[in-house]
C-alpha cells in the first residue's frame, strides 16, 4: 500500500501526500495542543510517558502522535469504503468528530493508563483520572479529529474505495 495512492495521488503527487499529511497533522496537533497548554496548563505531563516530566518532551511526543494520527486517518479513509461516503464537507466534518471521539476513548481510557502502569508511573497523573481536565482533553481530540478530517483532501477511488494497488 502507497499512501500517495491512498490519498488519490499519482506519480510525483505521493511525495506530496505524505508531506501534506504530516502537515496537516502537525496542524491540528499544534491546535490541540494549545488546548493542553493553556486550558489544562500541564503539556510538560505528556512527556511523563516518556520517563520525565518536560515541556519540551511533550510537545515534541504530542506532535509526534498527532503525525501519526494523521496517517492513521488517511489509512482508514483511503483504505476502506468510507472514502465513497466521506466526500463532502458535512460527512467529513462529522466522521472527524466520530475519529476524535473513538481517539479520546481509545488514549485516554485505555492506552495511557495501561502505558503510565508498564512505565511505572506511579499514582495517578494529571493527564488521566482527573474529571476536571475532561472537557479540555475531549474537546482536544475532538478538535483534532475535525481539523484531520475537513483538512484531507478525500476523493472517492475508481477501486471501491481501497485506493489503487501498484
Amino acid at each position: 500500500m502507497k499512501l500517495g495512492r491512498v490519498l488519490g495521488d499519482t506519480g510525483a503527487g505521493r511525495a506530496s501526500a505524505w508531506t501534506r499529511t504530516a502537515l496537516i497533522g502537525m496542524f491540528a496537533g499544534i491546535l490541540f495542543g494549545l488546548i493542553i497548554q493553556f486550558w489544562m496548563e500541564d503539556m510538560a505531563v505528556i512527556g511523563t510517558l516518556y520517563g520525565a516530566r518536560s515541556l519540551v518532551r511533550g510537545w515534541i511526543a504530542h506532535l509526534t502522535h498527532s503525525v501519526i494520527g494523521a496517517f492513521v486517518f488517511a489509512v482508514i479513509v483511503g483504505r476502506s469504503p468510507l472514502g465513497n461516503y466521506i466526500v463532502n464537507q458535512k460527512r467529513r466534518a462529522a466522521f472527524g468528530l466520530i475519529y476524535g471521539l473513538v481517539l479520546w476513548i481509545v488514549f485516554m481510557e485505555i492506552i495511557i493508563p495501561m502505558w503510565l502502569d508498564m512505565t511505572s508511573v506511579t499514582g495517578r497523573t494529571p493527564i488521566v483520572g482527573n474529571r476536571s481536565r475532561f472537557p479540555a482533553s475531549f474537546i482536544g481530540f475532538l478538535v483534532y479529529g475535525l481539523v484531520v478530517s475537513t483538512s484531507s483532501r478525500l476523493s472517492p477511488s475508481t477501486n471501491g474505495g481501497h485506493g489503487d494497488e501498484a
